[in-house]
């Protein structure tokens, strides 16, 4: 063969190569924005993945979930630790009880559910689990800040956990709204 010729099919590859590198970036980019579009907290659901440094689960809707579950799981750890101080703070026994009974064992239940999502597989036949899973991720915070409201008059959930309770139902939706979008095409609820 030709040494030019030679040379001239070593370019034509390596530039070959660079486009599918460079296309397979604007891909994820595309594939994120595509799906996170669609979901009710579209610019974190981007700010999630896009943050998060993990490239491989970049490239699909598992990924996506994989990602956001565990920036739950983080999020509820944290305002979980804050609680014993909390509580060391308060001689409020229905206080207390809000604090330790339904927060935190709520927190606590919510990262064990969370931690147990495998989505290697979102289908048909993995959904009920999914689904149920990740609503305790979403429904504990609420359970937590309607212990408060059942209290004395006045009574409210204590300030350095009301802005993290709101947040804490942010992930976990956008997960419940991916594993919709994969099964039902849609991010309400699968019926039948």
């Amino acid at each position: 063969m030709d040494t030019k010729f030679v040379f001239l099919l070593i370019v034509v590859l390596i530039l070959q190569a660079n486009n599918k590198a460079c296309a397979d970036i604007v891909n994820t980019d595309d594939l994120i924005g595509k799906w996170c579009s669609r979901t009710e907290r579209k610019e974190l659901c981007v700010k999630l993945i896009e943050a998060d440094p993990r490239k491989e689960l970049k490239s699909s809707p598992n990924g996506f979930c994989e990602i956001v579950r565990d920036k739950a799981v983080k999020v509820y750890v944290a305002t979980n630790s804050k609680i014993p101080s909390i509580v060391n703070r308060t001689t409020v026994p229905f206080v207390r009880r809000c604090l330790i009974d339904e927060c935190s064992e709520g927190y606590i239940q919510a990262i064990d559910h969370l931690k147990s999502l495998d989505f290697s597989v979102i289908s048909r036949e993995t959904y009920q689990n999914l689904a149920v899973s990740t609503s305790y991720g979403y429904t504990n915070p609420w359970d937590c800040e309607h212990c408060f409201k059942e209290g004395p008059p006045g009574l409210s959930i204590p300030p350095e956990l009301a802005s993290d309770n709101r947040n804490l139902e942010n992930a976990p939706i956008i997960i419940a709204d991916i594993i919709n979008l994969v099964v039902c095409n849609k991010i309400e609820a699968c019926q039948g």
